[in-house]
């Protein structure tokens, strides 16, 4: 038998493969009768791989050159071709007339939201409340303000509006609506801006510090101690649970690090 073999998988899926039946050009091979074909590509060959096996070894023939063979794989291709253009078509008419009804679903859920929205109380503003994943099924939120991450401590959570398909657990797509006390949201903002200029002044002053003790090491012609801290012992053979380390200057701009075991 030479043929591409169709097999009804399900009402709407169909397994297509190739049988062939050898003859007596195909060597250690010859006289079988192959089935479950199906063109790959082995070792940068184009192949026609079976289900048979030989010395254990699934069976794989190379069509290019092989007439017969060949036919039978662009018979192949093109019902795989059909069969997946059928299939995409139906998927995209069952999608077009989900959107339908999500587009419904989508629309009410804003109008809810906006209704929230309404609800925000006067000495507060809305703030942007994003979904960042699902913990035990329960939304996580990242709140924040024009760019300023807020922690949920300060935060009123109005309400949630939500999208559900019917005869769903839960929803879809969902909006929170969110609000912060307009005091609390300067005050947030002034202790951002205070922090951020620290920062800055405290990495500039390390900087410094660093910058002057090079040039000491340099101008000396000897190292400098840097810096030192204690870690845990990197040694399981020594007795001791802590190392000492010591970073030092180099009169030439680059650092040593020195360990040191307690005991």
């Amino acid at each position: 038998m030479k043929s591409v073999i169709a097999k009804q998988l399900a009402e709407d899926l169909i397994s297509y493969s190739i049988s062939f039946d050898t003859d007596d050009s195909y060597k250690q091979i010859s006289n079988m009768q192959l089935t479950g074909g199906r063109p790959s590509v082995t070792s940068g060959y184009k192949v026609v791989s079976f289900d048979n096996k030989f010395k254990g070894q699934q069976i794989c023939i190379i069509y290019e050159g092989r007439p017969e063979l060949a036919a039978l794989v662009a018979d192949y291709e093109q019902l795989v071709i059909a069969r997946d253009a059928v299939r995409d078509a139906k998927i995209n008419e069952e999608k077009a007339a989900q959107d339908v009804i999500d587009n419904d679903l989508l629309d009410g859920m804003r109008a809810k939201a906006a209704i929230l929205m309404t609800q925000i109380p006067a000495d507060h503003v809305e703030i942007k409340a994003e979904i960042t994943g699902y913990l035990d099924g329960d939304p996580t939120l990242k709140f924040s303000y024009d760019g300023l991450i807020l922690n949920w401590q300060d935060i009123n959570v109005v309400g949630w509006a939500s999208a559900v398909r019917p005869g769903a657990w839960g929803a879809f797509a969902e909006i929170c609506v969110a609000s912060i006390d307009r005091a609390r949201l300067e005050e947030i903002k002034t202790e951002k801006a205070e922090a951020e200029i620290k920062r800055v002044e405290t990495e500039k002053a390390e900087a410094d510090r660093v910058a002057a003790i090079f040039a000491t090491a340099k101008e000396a012609g000897k190292p400098q101690m840097l810096d030192s801290h204690m870690v845990a012992c990197n040694n399981p053979g020594e007795e001791c649970d802590y190392d000492y380390l010591i970073t030092y200057a180099l009169p030439d701009g680059t650092t040593k690090t020195e360990r040191h075991h307690t005991w």
